[in-house]
C-alpha cells in the first residue's frame, strides 16, 4: 500500500511538473509575443505620426515600414492568448481578454489608417511644389512689371517672361501637379468614406484644393495678362516710331518749301504752287 501511494504521488507530482511547465511555456510565449506586437504598434505609430520637411523621405520611409505586413504578429499573439485563457481564473480571463482586444484594435487602426496617411504624404508633397511654383511665378510676373514700369528693355523682359512661362513646360507641368492633387484628394476622400474615417482633416484637404485650384486659374490669368501687356507695348512705340517718321517727313517737306519760297529765281506759276501747299 505504501508503494501504491508513493507512485500515486510520483505521478501526482510529474502530472503538476508537466503542467507547470506547460503553463510556463505558455506565459513565456504569451509575453514574448506581446512584447513583439507592442513594439510593432510603437514603431508603426511613430511613422504615421513622423513630420519632416522632406515628403519624399517621409513617402519612402511609409512605403518601407508598411510594404510588408507580417501579420504572424498579430495573429501568433492572439492565438498564444487564447491558449493561455484556458488555464487562468476568470479575473485573469478578463484582463488577458482585454489587453488582447485593446492591441488587436490598436493594430487595426493602424492597418487602416497608413494607406490614408500615404495618399496624404503624397497629396502635401504636390502641395507644397504647387505653392512654390506659383509664389516664384507670382514674385517673377511682379518683377517683370516693375521693370515696365522703370522703363526697361522690353524686348529683354518679354524673353524672359517667355523663357520662364513659355519654354520650360511651365503650364503643362502644372496642369499635371493640379490633376495629381485632385486625384489624391478624392482617393483620400474615398479611402475615408469606405473605412468610416471621415475627418475634419479631409475638409481642410478639400478647402486647400480649392484655394490652390483658385491660385492656379488666377495665375494663369495673370500671366497672359503681362505677356498681352508686353507684346503691347513694343507694337505701340512701333506706332509711334512710324507716326514719328511721318512727322518727321512732313516737316522735311515743309522746311524743302519754305525754302523754295524764298527762291526769286523760280517763274511765278511754280511759286504759286509752293505757296499753295501753306494753305
Amino acid at each position: 500500500q505504501l508503494v501504491d501511494t508513493f507512485e500515486q504521488i510520483n505521478h501526482q507530482a510529474c502530472y503538476w511538473e508537466k503542467e507547470f511547465s506547460q503553463h510556463s511555456q505558455l506565459w513565456k510565449d504569451f509575453h514574448q509575443r506581446l512584447k513583439h506586437l507592442e513594439e510593432w504598434i510603437d514603431k508603426a505609430q511613430t511613422a504615421v505620426k513622423e513630420k519632416h520637411e522632406d515628403y519624399a523621405y517621409l513617402i519612402r520611409k511609409h512605403k518601407d515600414f508598411f510594404q510588408t505586413i507580417n501579420d504572424e504578429i498579430l495573429h501568433g499573439f492572439i492565438k498564444s492568448g487564447r491558449e493561455l485563457l484556458h488555464i487562468r481564473d476568470k479575473t485573469e480571463q478578463k484582463e488577458i481578454q482585454l489587453l488582447m482586444d485593446t492591441l488587436e484594435n490598436k493594430w487595426n487602426t493602424i492597418i487602416c489608417y497608413a494607406p490614408v496617411r500615404l495618399l496624404r504624404l503624397q497629396f502635401e508633397r504636390i502641395e507644397k511644389i504647387v505653392v512654390q511654383e506659383l509664389e516664384q511665378a507670382e514674385n517673377e510676373l511682379n518683377d517683370e512689371l516693375k521693370q515696365l514700369e522703370r522703363q526697361h528693355d522690353t524686348t529683354e523682359i518679354l524673353r524672359r517672361h517667355n523663357e520662364r512661362f513659355q519654354l520650360n513646360n511651365f503650364h503643362p507641368t502644372m496642369e499635371i501637379h493640379m490633376r495629381d492633387l485632385q486625384t489624391f484628394a478624392n482617393d483620400i476622400r474615398t479611402k475615408e468614406q469606405g473605412q468610416t474615417l471621415v475627418s475634419h482633416e479631409n475638409e481642410q484637404i478639400d478647402q486647400r484644393t480649392i484655394k490652390l485650384n483658385n491660385y492656379w486659374s488666377n495665375m494663369q490669368a495673370k500671366i497672359d495678362n503681362v505677356r498681352r501687356k508686353l507684346q503691347t507695348i513694343p507694337k505701340k512705340w512701333q506706332e509711334f516710331e512710324e507716326k514719328f517718321h511721318h512727322v518727321e517727313s512732313w516737316m522735311a517737306t515743309i522746311e524743302r518749301s519754305m525754302t523754295n519760297t524764298q527762291n526769286t529765281d523760280i517763274p511765278l506759276e511754280q511759286y504759286k504752287a509752293v505757296v499753295n501747299k501753306f494753305k
